[in-house]
């Protein structure tokens, strides 16, 4: 039983410590369109969005702007952030949702809300209240721990002959290569 239960035990904090914060990235993509305006940019909602990640820390972009490639060539470095919008009787209702590469949410905020007559100042008010959210005030960039290095290794194969007089001949050949390595570096 006891076995049991530290095996649970262990299987639970595993995937407590696999599971990604939004301070595991340092750059973000804002969508341009949000599904629930019709225009892109409409009421400057995607630009007040980047603006508001970058005074919290963030490197953010939005998707129409000139993006280095080497931030853009591994995708999974990026988060990807819209807004979503809630109905509510005359009540505009918004949250920030991070996404990884792979679609999986990483955080959802919590929802601001405006009652505002003009639509630009409602949603302006109602996005700046979302990110009021406890995780995107305290957000903090920590790099991982973990990266990838290559170390030259050296590997020695013996090539075995066997002739018709059942002599062995060995000799050793030596080849060398690059090969990946997991290696912890304390930040």
């Amino acid at each position: 039983m006891k076995k049991i239960f530290l095996l649970g035990l262990l299987f639970v904090s595993a995937a407590m410590l696999g599971q990604k914060t939004i301070n595991d990235y340092q750059y973000i993509i804002v969508d341009d369109h949000f599904d629930f305006l019709k225009k892109t940019d409409q009421y400057q909602t995607s630009s007040l969005t980047k603006f508001l990640l970058n005074k919290r820390g963030f490197k953010a972009y939005l998707e129409s702007d000139a993006i280095p490639n080497e931030i853009y060539s591994d995708r999974c470095r990026l988060l990807f952030v819209t807004v979503l919008n809630s109905k509510g009787f005359f009540t505009i209702k918004n949250s920030v949702e991070f996404k990884d590469c792979n679609g999986k949410v990483i955080h959802k905020g919590i929802e601001g809300t405006s009652k505002k007559k003009d639509y630009k100042e409602a949603y302006h008010e109602a996005i700046r209240r979302a990110f009021k959210d406890p995780t995107i005030v305290g957000y903090k960039y920590k790099p991982s721990a973990i990266k990838l290095t290559h170390k030259k290794e050296e590997i020695v194969v013996q090539k075995v002959v066997v002739s018709k007089n059942n002599v062995v001949n060995s000799k050793p050949v030596s080849y060398t290569h690059l090969r990946a390595h997991e290696t912890r570096h304390d930040l």
